[in-house]
């Protein structure tokens, strides 16, 4: 649960929301430098930042009214995207997954890209590492039950992709098919939902036979 909104002054409207929102157990707060930027910016800024929200679908809000988009210049606009931008990556920095989806659109691995695969009871997972990220392709298939290894929690991430449509059942008994690429922190992760259990992602994922730690270290 998530609750994203402007503070003037912060301190009250942190008071308030302490008392009034019973999920809250965490705050994060942004200012600028010297009241820098104007109300209708601010405005605009809690905008984009719900609407990320929403369309990364890893959070329900707790925001009762859709945040209108005020009209700004593109001058602002540019100025607002800096704050947004520094915004996502401090988030991101502290491992919470707010703004980023749980899948995207299937984009084929270019020429020069390294396509990983892993094979496990049928299944074949592919996956290629992009700006820090390990992509498990599109196309790829994993299997539906889980093992008895699987923790809860990967069990709900897995649920949630099936939610998102990133993933559906396959043909086969007992297969799941990706539909779309999904993102993810850790090539362990990328293996676990694959196989259904834990999987130590660095020796499972391989290319021309030699294991992503192997190819790493030369």
């Amino acid at each position: 649960m998530l609750y994203i909104g402007e503070g003037d002054p912060v301190s009250e409207r942190l008071k308030s929301h302490g008392v009034n929102k019973y999920f809250w157990s965490e705050a994060f707060v942004f200012t600028s430098k010297d009241e820098y930027l104007t109300k209708t910016q601010i405005k605009y800024l809690e905008s984009k930042l719900i609407d990320l929200v929403k369309n990364a679908k890893r959070a329900t809000l707790d925001n009762a009214v859709n945040s209108s988009v005020p009209t700004i210049s593109e001058v602002d606009e540019a100025e607002v995207q800096q704050f947004l931008d520094a915004i996502q990556l401090l988030i991101r920095s502290m491992n919470l997954p707010f703004f980023d989806p749980l899948s995207c659109r299937s984009q084929p691995p270019a020429d020069d890209e390294i396509v990983y695969e892993f094979r496990v009871k049928g299944h074949l997972g592919r996956m290629v590492i992009r700006d820090g990220k390990y992509i498990l392709l599109a196309g790829s298939t994993a299997s539906k039950e889980f093992n008895p290894s699987s923790s809860q929690g990967i069990q709900q991430y897995r649920t949630a992709l099936e939610r998102d449509g990133a993933i559906v059942d396959g043909e086969r008994s007992g297969e799941l098919v990706l539909v779309r690429d999904i993102p993810l922190e850790s090539s362990s992760r990328a293996a676990v939902i694959i196989c259904g259990g834990n999987a130590a992602g660095p020796i499972k994922w391989k290319h021309n036979g030699k294991t992503l730690k192997e190819l790493e270290q030369t």
